[in-house]
């Protein structure tokens, strides 16, 4: 089956008008990677003429190698991690792949898992950045790991850029440091049982 032989054009109901628009789906060939269907779906027209018209426009573009089709059908951010690893585990060392899964699995994954890769954007980025501030020490280390599955869905041409890269980094906490000596009440004390000892030793 060639790309475009299949296209539909359909009505569906605005739900925020009430109104008639139109929308087509178009068959783009076979994912090589997945060997599953690639299609895309265009919203918005307010004629069955313009929807045909857009996709004689796509089928131009499509054919002058104008169109970018995604690599894959990866739409969410854990599905991203997976075929990210695939390759990353067999460019480190078992222990830094293991030492990197579960990082993700820690602190990543619970809020990045089902985010679509489309929807991640800075404010979201900067809102986990400043969660893992607060939370841990190697805030640094997570924000970059997840930066760096972002990349990866920039390569796949998913996305055009990375939010995760934009994001204000907070600064380290400073350490509590640790007192050496006695406060007046605490020194008194210490005092009291040194006399103490002191008399009943004698």
């Amino acid at each position: 089956m060639e790309a475009f032989s299949m296209a539909q054009v359909f009505k569906y109901k605005n739900k925020r008008t009430n109104k008639t628009m139109y929308a087509f789906k178009v068959y783009l060939g076979k994912d090589p990677l997945t060997g599953k269907r690639k299609e895309t779906t265009r919203r918005g027209f307010k004629t069955k003429k313009e929807a045909q018209e857009a996709i004689s426009l796509l089928k131009i573009q499509y054919k002058n190698g104008e169109y970018k089709t995604n690599n894959c059908n990866i739409k969410t951010f854990d599905e991203l991690f997976k075929i990210w690893f695939e390759s990353y585990k067999n460019t480190v060392k078992y222990s830094t792949a293991t030492d990197t899964w579960w990082y993700y699995k820690r602190y990543i994954k619970p809020t990045f898992k089902n985010i679509k890769i489309n929807k991640i954007n800075v404010a979201f980025c900067q809102k986990c950045v400043n969660s893992w501030h607060e939370k841990y020490r190697a805030y640094r280390r997570i924000k970059n790991l997840a930066a760096q599955i972002i990349n990866y869905a920039i390569s796949l041409e998913l996305i055009d850029s990375n939010p995760m890269k934009k994001v204000i980094l907070p600064k380290p906490k400073l350490k509590k440091e640790k007192k050496n000596f006695y406060e007046k009440k605490s020194c008194n004390i210490f005092l009291n049982v040194l006399k103490t000892l002191a008399t009943n030793v004698i």
